[in-house]
């Protein structure tokens, strides 16, 4: 095969390197059109086919943006901006016409394999993208190789040599390089678009689809011990306002604060660290209740939920201070009216509002047996807790409390709170997670999304709001526990809870250890992070001119240490018997008053010397200058070549004309 077909194979598994990846991701008329056009560069490397003229090339180009409006609506967004540059790069590689244009190729698969880090950043996708850097480095280093004396594994070898090189430079900009809050640039909006998790409302099934999910929601690591598994109530969107078929957030002005009185105990007060992965929402999770977050910009609502200032679009840490005493009292007249609003009144959920108003008749002003009736009315009817309830008319309500009696937590809490606003209690709906498994590997709680739960609020005037769950009324099991000892549909669950004490389940604690860790030090290493990292090393007063300082000198010292170390790689040339041997041949051309110039090599010596030199120096001569040619920039010959060589240049004498 000929050096150019060379380079066009390696250029081409370089595109299939980077973008087979995102193929899974994209739709398919992308991905058809790229294999399409790979087929055809492979034809013409084959001298099967011809490159395409212009118009031809002007089609495809036409061809790709069609594909990709009809595809995505637009050419800009992460999805859609990634998919058009790898069909870019497939049309770069059928009008190559040069070395410029093979760079060019190469270097849009560079930023190709680092947008792999807007769809993930997980360890294997970073171990994933350094494999494809050093792939293309080797590539970069066959362009150079005119003389084609390195093999493939050769240039791999050189290219994870200098990116081997290159790390501890990385590491200290990773580290030393002040961050600001915050991203560089902003996502676009399509970054997040398939992140699993809670939505901005709560209906029928928006709870229990997310139970099949074993994607982790965040992860805790606690002061102290982990409470029990019935107090982990991490609390999230609160739901107000309700249509007759969904709940919707209905939060107060931002500028009215939440009126809380913590409790005296210092037993009550727990101390804990999330790291949160993206949902694309504003929202913070806590457990009951949230007293003090570390950090700038958080806020929290009357309703007592957290939220970010922007979208959790990355990985994101916050460490809490919760108040399992704190009583919570924020309802002023106007709250008050909001959280007994009902749809409908006088022709929807008929049965549902009578029942409620009988129990209110029995007990007179005792709000607390109001709710006790509706528990036992729970416990008592044959209600069923399941992943799969039959669907509800515009009587929702009555159909669930009276006919079907099927449901999951989202129908026990809406109808809880339905009922207690029939009586006259202000009452609203929680949306968050219950419980969690704790990994015993590194002593912390995972939280995955199959833990999704919602409960309900109440209003006691003399002790505020109250956290009353219905589905503990139901199947305690779900909350004592967790989902997979609560339900018959087993099946649906995701495995990793069924997995039991098996060595997978072990395996899978590891890694997530591991991955938690990356995502603490690594994905997540904000401000907030290289601060604390400093303050353990001892810096307490660490700001970003020290760190710009300590980044120049640790830069001068690395680049001196790396600068010797190839200097002494460099002395190892001279303990090279054939570039010895080289040098002592000059040495005698020298002595013969025919010394080498620096900027001379062999071939160009020897058309200078061979005149000057005798017919028989010449002739050896010349023949030494053709196996040290060989044997230093071709391969490096067999021993037995190189003392025959080292024989030659020993028994060499110059002489002259």
């Amino acid at each position: 095969m000929s050096t150019e077909g060379r380079k066009l194979w390696a250029l081409l598994v370089g595109i299939l390197l980077v973008s087979g990846p995102f193929f899974p991701r994209i739709p398919l008329p992308v991905t058809a059109l790229s294999l399409i056009m790979t087929l055809w560069i492979a034809a013409i490397i084959l001298n099967k086919a011809r490159q395409p003229d212009k118009l031809q090339r002007i089609g495809l180009l036409l061809l790709a943006v069609l594909i990709m409006s009809l595809s995505f609506g637009t050419l800009l967004g992460r999805d859609a901006g990634t998919g058009f540059l790898i069909l870019l790069a497939f049309l770069k590689m059928l009008e190559i016409n040069g070395k410029r244009d093979m760079y060019i190729v190469v270097y849009v698969d560079y930023f190709l394999i680092a947008s792999h880090f807007f769809h993930a950043q997980s360890p294997w996708i970073a171990v994933y993208v350094f494999a494809a850097v050093i792939y293309l480095t080797s590539v970069l280093i066959l362009f150079t190789d005119k003389a084609s004396t390195l093999d493939t594994r050769k240039r791999l070898t050189m290219a994870g040599r200098m990116i081997f090189q290159a790390t501890p430079l990385m590491l200290i900009l990773f580290l030393l390089f002040p961050r600001i809050p915050g991203p560089l640039w902003g996502l676009p909006e399509d970054a997040q678009a398939a992140v699993t998790g809670l939505g901005n409302d709560m209906s029928p099934g928006s709870v229990s689809s997310l139970i099949q999910s074993e994607e982790i929601a965040f992860r805790v690591r606690f002061e102290g011990e982990i409470p029990p598994h019935a107090d982990l109530y991490w609390r999230g969107p609160v739901f107000s306002r309700y249509d007759g078929q969904t709940w919707r957030a209905d939060n107060t002005s931002r500028h009215i604060k939440v009126n809380l009185i913590g409790s005296e105990s210092e037993t009550d007060i727990i101390q804990y660290t999330v790291t949160l992965e993206p949902h694309r929402r504003n929202w913070l999770f806590a457990l009951n209740y949230p007293t003090n977050l570390q950090g700038s910009g958080y806020r929290l609502t009357r309703e007592l939920q957290l939220l970010n200032p922007k979208k959790i679009n990355s990985v994101t840490r916050y460490s809490v201070t919760s108040d399992r005493k704190l009583s919570n009292y924020s309802l002023f007249e106007s709250e008050r009216l909001k959280n007994l609003r009902l749809p409908g009144v006088g022709y929807l959920n008929e049965k549902t509002i009578a029942l409620a108003r009988r129990w209110r008749t029995l007990a007179g002003d005792d709000d607390r047996r109001v709710i006790e009736e509706a528990l036992r009315y729970f416990r008592e009817q044959p209600f069923v807790y399941t992943l799969n309830p039959p669907l509800l008319g515009n009587n929702a309500m009555d159909d669930f409390l009276f006919e079907t009696q099927r449901g999951f937590c989202e129908h026990y809490s809406s109808a809880f709170v339905y009922l207690a606003r029939a009586a006259g209690i202000p009452a609203r709906i929680v949306a968050g997670y219950q419980g969690g498994e704790k990994n015993p590997v590194d002593q912390y709680l995972i939280v995955r999304q199959s833990s999704a739960h919602a409960w309900a609020e109440v209003w006691l005037d003399d002790v505020g709001w109250v956290r009353v769950d219905p589905t503990a009324a139901v199947s305690p099991d779900r909350i004592e526990s967790g989902i997979q000892d609560a339900i018959e549909e087993r099946d649906q669950l995701p495995g990793i809870l069924l997995a039991g004490d098996s060595i997978f389940l072990k395996a899978r604690y590891h890694w997530d250890s591991f991955s938690y860790r990356w995502d603490e030090w690594v994905v997540g290493f904000n401000q907030d992070r290289q601060f604390e990292l400093f303050r353990k090393l001892g810096f307490e007063n660490a700001d970003w001119q020290g760190m710009v300082i300590g980044m120049v000198i640790l830069f001068i010292l690395v680049g001196a240490f790396v600068g010797f170390w190839i200097f002494r790689q460099g002395e190892g040339i001279y303990q090279d018997p054939v570039k010895r041997a080289y040098d002592r041949f000059c040495y005698k051309l020298a002595k013969a008053g025919i010394g080498r110039n620096n900027t001379e090599g062999p071939s160009e010596y020897f058309s200078r010397l061979r005149g000057k030199l005798a017919p028989a120096s010449a002739q050896t001569a010349g023949d030494i200058i053709d196996r040290y040619t060989v044997l230093r920039y071709g391969t490096a010959g067999s021993p037995a070549q190189q003392k025959h060589f080292i024989k030659r240049v020993q028994n060499f004498t110059a002489r002259l004309k």
